[in-house]
């Protein structure tokens, strides 16, 4: 894992963490942190294969401190990508942390990967959410389809500007009106239970 995600990250790391889609990126234990690595492939030799798009994970109920995803979940179909967080939820410990980092939905990166089936907005995570639906007068108002939803408190969102829009005063109203301005999108969430 680079040292980068201990920068932004680590507070909410703990003594056992799972990394979902480690690929060739795979995090060691260390400093009291247990990690264990998921991945599809085997070849990358992560401690668990699986295949996201199949639910539950092969993991026990409030077994992990934190769980954390780098440019994986948009590989999920968007139903599958609902049913991985509720199974997400069940594995972490109360107030247990989910990091997720993904290409943010109006990014060529997003939009041009044919292997990419998720877009992640701001809403993207707030649907995930059961509250979400019960908002008098909101669109999706008691509009949850019956989906797997789970209690989440979000603690920090970052939307990662390209280089070139860093600095830019306009930042904001660019990055929701524009393409290819904010590259990524970095989530943190609580599970509530």
């Amino acid at each position: 894992m680079r040292q980068w995600f201990y920068d932004l990250y680590g507070q909410y790391f703990g003594k056992d963490n799972l990394y979902l889609g480690c690929g060739m990126d795979r995090e060691d234990s260390r400093n009291g942190h247990r990690w264990i690595n998921l991945d599809i492939n085997a070849g990358v030799l992560p401690d668990v294969v699986h295949d996201l798009n199949h639910m539950p994970l092969p993991f026990r109920d409030n077994e992990f401190d934190c769980v954390f995803s780098c440019h994986c979940l948009e590989h999920l179909d968007r139903m599958r990508f609902v049913e991985c967080m509720a199974d997400i939820h069940r594995i972490l410990r109360p107030n247990g942390a989910f990091i997720g980092i993904t290409p943010y939905g109006a990014s060529d990166c997003a939009l041009g990967m044919p292997q990419h089936r998720q877009a992640f907005f701001e809403l993207t995570w707030a649907a995930i959410d059961p509250r979400t639906y019960q908002i008098p007068g909101q669109f999706g108002e008691g509009d949850d389809e019956g989906m797997p939803l789970r209690i989440w408190n979000q603690v920090e969102m970052h939307l990662v500007p390209k280089k070139e829009y860093e600095n830019d005063p306009e930042l904001e109203w660019k990055a929701h009106h524009l393409r290819n301005v904010i590259d990524d999108m970095h989530i943190v969430m609580r599970a509530v239970k």
